[in-house]
């Protein structure tokens, strides 16, 4: 059984892990001890309680991170690409935050296209600890005349407009904390995309296997709503949503024109 990306889940989220058992331990001590001076059995029924609690969470936390990254027999770019129906010819941008894997898969998939990476990373917007260690842990940058690395900012992707056949995207958007900064990129998403053209996203969205799994914590995530509303704020059009393993929904919107419309195929 392979859990490359649960392992690499646990390390890029260790501080989590690290809080979550040792604050865990120490209330569950605190109690038992506790217990013990005051001889009253329900103390030491909380500190169980604490310990299954701390269990609990770590176990299906890291359960659900098996679903997402492990269990699907594709990668997440081999699924974004079957999702955009896109061919070995198009011309691609992958937007990320330095994680550089997506992008690795995507290329596989080109013989005489290109793929432009874009590593959108700005430590003032998007200074997660967990990009960080994310970044630590990028493949190299390899030399590939289907690819080209650039840096840039997410207000002004530095892509001449309706040059793109499709934008791909692995959860950068929960990164940008502020709404009207997502939306900018989703509007600069657009702009490049040529009339017909696919943005295609893959995002954790809350379902009821992250409040099985996180708790009150699922409510940091957007739901799939959320996401379908500031999508079409910018013009696009979701077309097609695709659910894997209730952890990771893929989202495709189509730039939609007058002039293509009329004969874009929906694929729900």
């Amino acid at each position: 059984m392979r859990l490359h990306g649960t392992s690499r889940f646990m390390y890029l989220n260790w501080p989590l892990y690290v809080g979550l058992i040792g604050g865990g331990a120490a209330v569950a001590l605190g109690l038992a001890v506790v217990a013990e001076q005051t001889a009253v059995a329900g103390w030491l029924l909380l500190s169980f309680a604490c310990i299954l609690g701390v269990a609990y969470f770590a176990g299906t936390s890291l359960w659900l991170a098996y679903q997402r990254f492990d269990a699907p027999h594709l990668s997440v770019a081999d699924m974004l690409f079957a999702l955009g129906q896109l061919e070995a010819e198009d011309h691609l941008l992958h937007v990320e935050l330095g994680e550089r894997r997506d992008a690795l898969a995507l290329v596989r998939h080109l013989s005489v296209g290109h793929l432009t990476v874009l590593d959108i990373y700005t430590p003032q917007l998007t200074a997660a600890g967990t990009i960080l260690r994310q970044r630590e842990l990028a493949p190299s940058a390899v030399r590939d005349p289907r690819l080209t690395w650039q840096t840039g900012e997410f207000t002004l992707l530095p892509v001449p407009d309706r040059t793109i056949w499709a934008v791909t995207m692995h959860e950068v958007l929960p990164y940008i904390e502020s709404m009207e900064d997502r939306l900018l990129l989703l509007r600069e998403v657009s702009r490049v995309l040529k009339p017909g053209g696919h943005f295609l996203l893959a995002i954790p969205v809350r379902t009821p296997l992250y409040w099985l799994g996180w708790g009150p914590l699922a409510w940091g995530l957007a739901t799939a709503d959320d996401w379908r509303q500031l999508i079409e704020q910018t013009g696009l059009r979701v077309t097609r949503t695709q659910d894997v393993n209730g952890v990771l929904l893929l989202i495709r919107a189509d730039k939609i024109t007058p002039d293509v419309g009329r004969q874009l195929p929906f694929n729900w």
